[in-house]
């Protein structure tokens, strides 16, 4: 299942929106610059919420920052495929 963080979403409503998605796989797409991408301790409270869940989060992200923080946390970091652009 794939979230799509709003840039001005902050922590609390992103874990909301983990908390209630039904899949145990989860592709968080997080825009640049983004409110919940700002601190690290954003990705330490995902990271707490997911293993408490039992579920496995992706993030998906042009920002390098989130990406290498999302990394830190040992999350599956990486920038969007976008379709179409494999043939």
């Amino acid at each position: 299942m794939k979230i799509i963080v709003n840039k001005s979403e902050d922590a609390k409503a992103v874990i909301k929106k983990v908390e209630n998605a039904g899949d145990r796989q989860l592709v968080l797409v997080i825009p640049r610059d983004s409110k919940f991408g700002e601190g690290v301790k954003n990705l330490e409270i995902l990271r707490e919420v997911a293993t408490e869940l039992g579920k496995e989060i992706v993030i998906e992200t042009v920002d390098e920052n989130i990406l290498a923080l999302a990394k830190v946390q040992g999350f599956d970091a990486h920038p969007p495929l976008f379709e179409g652009s494999a043939k």
